[in-house]
């Protein structure tokens, strides 16, 4: 468990669901904040790095109004201001569609907020 020291507000960053189809997958971001109130808090990047299974070449994006996929580079997805010892979620779509069940990723999530509080959070083993 992280002591998060007042004054000094700290953000960290996990995946908090997965749902849908492998075509249009929803991963749901989360930012839980520390003890400190941050303003501007948003989600820089996400990266995805195949670590097992057949090459595949997942799809980064956000539904458009034909239902596929538009691709977002950079990638950044704002999540608005945090109070003390609470959090904010923000989604992204991912089309797996190439890739096998089996495949796996370490996910990589930069986020920053107002004031200069940043960070990275990787995440090994993930799977569409």
């Amino acid at each position: 468990m992280a002591d998060f020291a007042k004054g000094s507000p700290q953000l960290y960053a996990l995946i908090a669901s997965k749902a849908g189809p492998a075509g249009a997958r929803v991963w749901t971001l989360k930012l839980v904040n520390g003890r400190e109130p941050v303003r501007g808090a948003r989600i820089d990047d996400l990266t995805l790095t195949q670590t097992r299974g057949t090459a595949c070449t997942p799809v980064l994006g956000r539904p458009t109004a034909s239902s596929s996929v538009e691709v977002l580079t950079p990638y950044v997805r704002p999540v608005g201001d945090i109070g003390p010892s609470d959090s904010a979620l923000n989604s992204v779509q991912l089309d797996f569609s190439t890739c096998a069940a089996t495949a796996r990723f370490t996910a990589t999530i930069d986020y920053s907020a107002d004031g200069g509080v940043s960070g990275t959070k990787t995440l090994y083993n993930q799977f569409r």
